[in-house]
């Protein structure tokens, strides 16, 4: 379930950025596909570093600010992918948990919060997204919390009615809950192509068909 807009959120977020301001320096610049860049300035509170959060300003390829937001950790998902209509997303996180795409034609934000981010109940940490326009489909890089890496799967148009489905590669493999990292290698045409690591740190380069994570996904 998606909880953002709620009032239990909003009140959780007006917590961590009540009384805070933004540092007047830089403290990261990150450089993102098709000329995108993003700076990172921290919060501060009665003038010192802030426990959490940041500001974050995206600039497009003419250095012209056309976003900003705030992050209530240095989440890891930052990126700019195009789809195959040729409408640029920016994938990014406000938090840790769940995630958030900027339409770069139309400027309009989708964000997922996962209600387990109250209950408890880990979910997946986004860190990075690989999209395959042959198919639509989408991988993500990322983990659970404390856990090894792992590549989610899922299509691109189940985001804009995300129902919190997570399909990693892990399930999709024979010996997936004996390995300690899966990340993701490359799409192959319509395959995804993984490499694995053991508890002995041995690796393997392992491919999953189109027929093997579609038979355990929703389009």
């Amino acid at each position: 379930m998606n909880i953002d807009g709620t009032a239990k959120y909003n009140e959780w977020l007006e917590s961590i950025f009540k009384d805070a301001e933004r540092s007047d320096v830089c403290s990261k610049i990150k450089n993102l596909p098709y000329g995108y860049t993003v700076e990172c300035y921290d919060l501060l509170k009665n003038g010192e570093k802030a426990d959490r959060g940041q500001y974050r300003q995206l600039y497009d390829s003419s250095h012209n600010i056309i976003f900003t937001y705030l992050t209530t950790a240095e989440a890891p998902l930052c990126t700019v992918v195009e789809r195959n209509n040729g409408i640029k997303y920016f994938f990014f996180c406000r938090e840790l948990y769940g995630f958030s795409f900027l339409n770069l034609s139309t400027l309009k934000v989708i964000d997922y919060v996962p209600e387990e981010t109250f209950t408890g109940k880990e979910t997946f940490i986004w860190c990075d997204v690989i999209y395959n326009p042959q198919n639509d489909m989408l991988a993500v890089d990322g983990c659970y919390w404390a856990c090894g890496t792992d590549t989610m799967v899922l299509s691109f148009g189940s985001l804009f009615d995300y129902d919190g489905e997570e399909k990693i590669a892990r399930d999709m493999l024979e010996n997936g809950s004996q390995l300690s990292a899966i990340d993701f290698y490359c799409w192959e045409n319509t395959d995804l192509l993984v490499i694995t690591e053991d508890e002995d740190c041995n690796e393997a380069k392992i491919r999953i068909s189109q027929e093997q994570y579609l038979s355990l996904i929703h389009i």
